[in-house]
Formats: structure tokens, C-alpha cells, sequence
């Protein structure tokens, strides 16, 4: 079993149109956002051989709530 965080940065930015009344059309408008990134983690791995075997993960936070997996040792 195992525990972990993953820290980090999101950078990204939003793209809209927004109606310029005063030049009488659409403006483009981009709106950049940076902001911290806190990921939690608990985990479990199993070898069904010395090379070979399956994962799990949960967190919070991560892209996915749940990760299965194949794990292989070289």
C-alpha cells in the first residue's frame, strides 16, 4: 500500500466573444487563470509474478477518482 500528494500548477486560459457596443461588433477576449493544483492519493499494488502483476488507485483531486492498471518490473 502506499500514499502520496502531487502538487503543482494549473495554467490555462479561457477564450470568449463579448459584444463591443462601442465599435459596434464581437471582441475577442482572452482571460488567462493560474492557480495551485493539490492532488491526494492512496494505492495498492499486487504481483501475481516477480514481473507482473495490478494496480488501484483512488485521490482526490486527480483527473480521474479511480485508476486500475497492469504493472510489469523489469
Amino acid at each position: 500500500m502506499y500514499a502520496g500528494v502531487a502538487l503543482g500548477l494549473y495554467i490555462y486560459n479561457d477564450y470568449y466573444s463579448e459584444y463591443d457596443y462601442a465599435k459596434n461588433n464581437y471582441v475577442d477576449i482572452s482571460d488567462p487563470h493560474t492557480s495551485p493544483y493539490v492532488a491526494e492519493f492512496v494505492g495498492a499494488r499486487i504481483m501475481m509474478s516477480e514481473s507482473f502483476g495490478f494496480f488501484g488507485e483512488f485521490g482526490y483531486g486527480n483527473i480521474s477518482f479511480m485508476k486500475l492498471g497492469v504493472t510489469f518490473k523489469m
